[in-house]
Parts: structure tokens; C-alpha cells; sequence
């Protein structure tokens, strides 16, 4: 009976160092989600997935806003990106707006605020 204890604590100590966690942080999924962030395809995607006529203007300030902050593009390179959303948005019947214009106009505003 003097002998149980320790086969158990023996157990105990085994089971835990098979129980703890054989990856680190930097896991590939961690990684993947840190290059979304900074993927400006990615953004454009999200955003895209998300727009709908009647929140475009809202999306593309987020859209902009999240080139300019996550994907740290110069607004000179955040255009081209705001101008294919611009491109691929819904769009409703006899708008007066032009959608790139507006695109551009929000890019434009979140580059104001960013600073």
C-alpha cells in the first residue's frame, strides 16, 4: 500500500507532460490571420462580402480606413484598391453619384483622420 502513492504521483507526472500543448504561439493560424490583416485583398474581400446599396458610403470608409491602418498602404496606393471597390460595389438604379468619386472621397477622409 506504501508503493501506491508514488505509482500514482508517477501516473499523475506522466499524464501531465503529455497533456501540455505541443505548438507555440506563432501557430499557422495565428500567422494566417496576422497576413489577413495586412492583406489589402483580404480587406477588399471582407468589405465586399459585406456591402449591400444603402451602406456602400459606410463601407468604403471602412474599407479605406483599414488599408490605411492594417494594410499601412500611402494613400496613393490605397487608391487602386478603392477604386476597383468602387468597380465591384452593387449598384443601384439611376444614382447620381459617381461610385469611384465617392470611393475617393472616403479614402481621402480616412487619410485626413489617420494622421
Amino acid at each position: 500500500m506504501l508503493g501506491e502513492p508514488r505509482v500514482l504521483r508517477d501516473l499523475l507526472r506522466k499524464r501531465r507532460v503529455l497533456a501540455m500543448p505541443r505548438f507555440s504561439c506563432t501557430a499557422p493560424a495565428v500567422r494566417q490571420a496576422a497576413s489577413r490583416r495586412t492583406d489589402p485583398a483580404s480587406w477588399l474581400d471582407v468589405v465586399l462580402a459585406r456591402t449591400v446599396i444603402g451602406n456602400r458610403h459606410d463601407q468604403a470608409l471602412f474599407l479605406a480606413s483599414r488599408l490605411l491602418q492594417q494594410a499601412r498602404l500611402s494613400p496613393t496606393h490605397a487608391e487602386g484598391w478603392m477604386r476597383d471597390y468602387a468597380r465591384r460595389v452593387p449598384q443601384g438604379e439611376g444614382e447620381d453619384s459617381s461610385p469611384v468619386e465617392e470611393a475617393l472621397a472616403c479614402l481621402k477622409d480616412a487619410a485626413s483622420h489617420s494622421r
